[in-house]
């Protein structure tokens, strides 16, 4: 019986979508990659920001400071808000982006992912955890390689062609809860359990 990670229902207004890319996690080199999602924002249109929700991590703190250093620009549109454990404030970081993207190496489900989608937002992420699954559910999102040049590539494809491309936001929310929600995936192990 598959069971993943599951979302419940909240109150939070998905439909005040802002030009922001969001990454909610560790921001570390090792397993997430976000050095990779920084990096790939160069050549993205600068009225999109990235939003990084979490604790920077040790392998993080020289590539950042190196990365401001020669890039002084981006300062603007790259955006540290900390580790954030009011989770209702994080539903808002949520409900405000409009692509979430996961660089990871490898997650387990990747709860980040699911909540992303849960919100409305489209999904750009590696293939690992359930990043395939909430994209086939969905159908609002794309996988990409491990690679600077794909996630640079698809950034930049989905940020420029973003009116063709964004969906609305409680259509996305009302798929992802009708497949992922505890609600049904309870009943699903109930039955299963008779």
């Amino acid at each position: 019986l598959y069971l993943p990670n599951g979302v419940i229902k909240t109150d939070v207004d998905v439909n005040c979508k802002e030009n922001i890319i969001l990454y909610a996690g560790y921001i570390e080199k090792k397993n997430k990659s976000t050095d990779l999602l920084i990096d790939a924002m160069s050549g993205v249109d600068k009225i999109w920001k990235l939003v990084l929700v979490g604790e920077v991590v040790d392998d993080m703190h020289e590539f950042i400071d190196e990365y401001f250093r020669e890039n002084p620009h981006m300062k603007d549109q790259i955006i540290f808000e900390g580790y954030i454990s009011d989770k209702k404030l994080l539903s808002k970081y949520y409900a405000k982006a409009s692509i979430y993207c996961c660089t990871s190496v490898m997650e387990s489900f990747g709860i980040s992912t699911l909540e992303a989608a849960y919100h409305g937002n489209y999904i750009i992420s590696t293939d690992v955890g359930g990043s395939k699954d909430i994209i086939n559910t969905t159908g609002y999102g794309k996988l990409i390689k491990h690679d600077i040049e794909d996630l640079r590539n698809t950034l930049i494809y989905t940020t420029k062609n973003w009116d063709n491309i964004k969906q609305k936001p409680d259509d996305i929310q009302d798929k992802v809860y009708k497949n992922f929600s505890w609600d049904n995936l309870s009943q699903k192990l109930a039955d299963k359990l008779q």
